[in-house]
């Protein structure tokens, strides 16, 4: 962290681009220019030729969210191309993702010089565990719990964030005493 706000890092880069992959505009892309949108036309096509003639050396892409993405997108998109290298092979890549979706991106980095860096959070068994912990008190509050979880999988999805699991608990054990 210091480094960071002290600007001793990422000298190496002319250009950082974030891509929110939860972003439909983002998902609907099949080639780089694609994934860049500006209201000047001009500079959009500017920064995609530079980024295309230098193969995106001096570039770092962060793909925020590939578990955001459709099974399909995740194997076989530009997504899945810029992280296997494909396209702009000199570019940074960074992958940010929940571990459900951690099998598909070890298989995309399998044959590539991959730094592959996991920052743990819940597990499914984790999950269970953190619920039947803090709902030990109800088993009808926590069974309750585990079935809205099971039918609503974007809300299952931020259970494997400690954090988030916690505060989902906090409301649903709030709204159930309402």
């Amino acid at each position: 962290g210091v480094c960071w706000a002290q600007g001793e890092i990422l000298h190496d880069y002319h250009l950082v681009v974030l891509l929110r992959l939860r972003d439909e505009r983002v998902q609907h892309a099949k080639c780089v220019s694609d994934l860049f949108y500006h209201r000047d036309q001009t500079t959009r096509e500017a920064v995609v030729q530079w980024i295309n003639s230098c193969d995106g050396d001096g570039v770092m892409m962060v793909l925020d969210g590939y578990d955001e993405l459709s099974p399909e997108l995740q194997t076989s998109s530009i997504f899945a191309d810029i992280i296997r290298r494909e396209v702009l092979p000199k570019m940074t890549v960074l992958v940010s993702s929940r571990p459900s979706a951690n099998q598909n991106l070890h298989q995309l980095c399998a044959d590539q010089k991959c730094q592959y860096i996991e920052v743990i959070g819940f597990g499914k068994e984790e999950i269970q565990e953190y619920v039947d912990g803090a709902l030990a008190h109800n088993k009808e509050l926590r069974d309750e719990l585990m079935y809205h979880l099971e039918h609503h999988p974007h809300i299952h999805g931020l259970m494997y964030c400690s954090l988030n699991c916690a505060i989902i608990v906090q409301i649903f054990r709030d709204q159930m005493k309402m």
